[in-house]
């Protein structure tokens, strides 16, 4: 994200599409532009990739960007920072049973400062599914490929 005031702007969406053609780190926010009590920006989320024959989750995979906070001292910040973008996460297997929105790539929250001055919010990360048989929902929602990939056949498969 780029510094800006009053408050710094929010890390953009990583990624040409949702596809995850080159997967990528989430983008960190701005620091914001004003040098009196002001807040940096945050950390955009990381980069997972998991590829296995049966994939199911039952916790959690995150790669959520940080939330910014209106600190300084007694809490007078005058601006905020920007919120870190989410990152990417890429899951390829022959069965992927993720659950419900347990995989997260969201963008962090921009404070809001006591003055009103707000750091940007983050962008959203990207989650990208490849499978033979897919079950679950992610936030965002995943760009998902089910079916038709060479180790969908009787002959092929992961091990």
């Amino acid at each position: 994200g780029t510094g800006a005031s009053p408050g710094g702007s929010g890390g953009a969406t990583i990624g040409q599409n949702s596809q995850l053609s080159q997967t990528l780190f989430g983008s960190g926010g701005g620091g914001s532009a004003n040098s009196t009590y002001s807040s940096g920006g945050e950390k955009g989320g990381g980069m997972v990739i998991l590829i296995g024959k049966t994939i199911t989750i039952t916790g959690s995979i995150t790669s959520n960007g940080n939330s910014t906070s209106a600190g300084g001292p007694g809490g007078s910040t005058v601006t905020a920072g920007g919120a870190g973008a989410g990152g990417s996460i890429l899951l390829i297997g022959q069965t992927l049973s993720i659950g419900t929105n347990l995989i997260t790539a969201i963008g962090g929250t921009g404070a809001t400062a006591n003055n009103g001055n707000r750091g940007g919010n983050g962008g959203a990360g990207r989650v990208h599914l490849i499978a033979c048989s897919l079950t679950g929902t992610t936030n965002p929602t995943a760009y998902q490929v089910v079916g038709g990939q060479n180790f969908c056949g009787a002959l092929a498969e992961i091990i």
